[in-house]
């Protein structure tokens, strides 16, 4: 045989091994990938969940303090309320006193 037929032989003989040893780094580079996608897959479940607990707590927060603002307004509005009542009472009673004659007055 010639020089150049056995080094193409010795040539390909090597590309054979090399190639032979693929399939198992590609075995472990799948149970990489796998164990890759689980972690991920845990890690993303548990900022969900988390995520929802504070969205959950920040909705307990808002209504909470929509109630306290509800409140608020429903005394403010009373003070109001009661405020144009006193006005309205002396409007009413200035007016009284000023048709009354003037023996009757305070």
């Amino acid at each position: 045989m010639s020089q150049t037929l056995l080094r193409r032989i010795d040539s390909l003989e090597r590309r054979i091994e090399a190639l032979e040893s693929l399939p198992p780094r590609l075995a472990h580079l799948e149970l990489q990938l796998v164990h890759l996608r689980h972690e991920v897959r845990n890690e993303v479940s548990a900022v969900r969940d988390q995520l929802r607990a504070e969205i959950k707590a920040g909705d307990k927060e808002t209504r909470h303090l929509m109630r306290v603002l509800h409140e608020d307004l429903i005394e403010r509005l009373k003070v109001i309320q009661e405020g144009q009542r006193s006005l309205q009472t002396a409007a009413v009673g200035s007016a009284r006193e000023a048709e009354s004659p003037p023996w009757r007055r305070r």
